[in-house]
């Protein structure tokens, strides 16, 4: 069974009257990096949520955003005592070395603990039904996943099954095709050497030489090696984070079928094989979102 990358997931309660939120987003994304945003309280607990998710979830991007109704941000008290001492010295300092009209509340302002960030206190009985909302939302990606999972397994299989009955259909006009290039082989000698008798045995060497170099058996029987081994990986529902291996196993199917196209010297092969590419890249793009 493969999932998917992306999915989403969100879970609210109330806590004091107030409603407490996490929402989460997965996205695609070949490393794992996790962003998340939450309102100060929530501040010694990143840690603790990064591995809430990463214990649950495989590689991707993902976007959590915890909030509380009603919550502002940032609040901040003046420590006017405080404030008031610095005004003082500051002050007696600039009369002492007759320094005048200075303005020293922007100065005052910036100096540490002068006006203070005031962070609401998290406290554990909140912090337990947050977890739990964590736990809640990701539940929901996960089945989010698998969901999209499914749909993914049956266009990606619907596809190869395709690449393999166009090279079912190839078969149909490899006799043509050997045929082909046997007649375009003479037409291009006869030509050359006009009406000069063409020794038998040397023909028949030259034209075995080019069949072989043309021959496309091979392509086809690795091609289809490489179908099957995709549908058996794909299928296969005790492996899990298989996207990886079913890129790599996709690149060589692509390989063994523009080597087909290369050598075909056949209209209607290698329109198959335009149709064969046109599937892959279908299964690549999927792939793109598979774990």
């Amino acid at each position: 069974m493969i999932q998917s990358m992306t999915g989403y997931g969100q879970a609210s309660s109330v806590y004091n009257n107030r409603k407490l939120s996490v929402e989460l987003r997965a996205l695609n994304g070949k490393t794992t990096d996790i962003r998340i945003k939450f309102p100060a309280k929530f501040g010694s607990k990143e840690l603790v949520i990064r591995n809430l998710v990463l214990n649950r979830l495989e590689h991707g991007r993902f976007d959590m955003t915890i909030s509380i109704d009603g919550v502002v941000e940032e609040q901040y008290k003046l420590d006017e005592q405080l404030f008031r001492s610095y005004f003082n010295t500051l002050s007696e300092l600039a009369k002492e070395l007759g320094v005048k009209d200075q303005d020293y509340f922007a100065t005052i302002i910036r100096i540490p603990n002068v006006v203070k960030n005031m962070v609401e206190e998290l406290t554990e009985e909140e912090w337990q039904l947050t977890e739990s909302l964590i736990e809640a939302s990701l539940d929901q990606i996960i089945m989010y996943r698998k969901a999209e999972g499914v749909t993914m397994l049956q266009d990606i299989r619907q596809s190869v099954d395709r690449i393999l009955k166009y090279l079912k259909q190839v078969e149909m006009y490899e006799k043509d095709r050997i045929q082909g290039i046997k007649d375009r082989i003479n037409n291009n000698l006869n030509g050359f050497f006009n009406e000069v008798r063409l020794d038998e045995n040397r023909f028949e060497q030259e034209l075995l030489y080019y069949i072989e170099r043309l021959d496309i058996n091979e392509e086809k029987i690795r091609l289809e090696q490489n179908c099957r081994y995709f549908q058996e990986l794909l299928d296969d529902k005790s492996i899990t984070g298989k996207g990886k291996k079913l890129i790599f196993i996709s690149q060589e199917i692509g390989r063994e079928i523009n080597t087909m196209g290369a050598k075909a010297q056949n209209a209607p092969i290698q329109q198959l094989v335009v149709n064969m590419k046109d599937e892959l890249e279908r299964v690549k793009e999927l792939l793109l979102n598979v774990l």
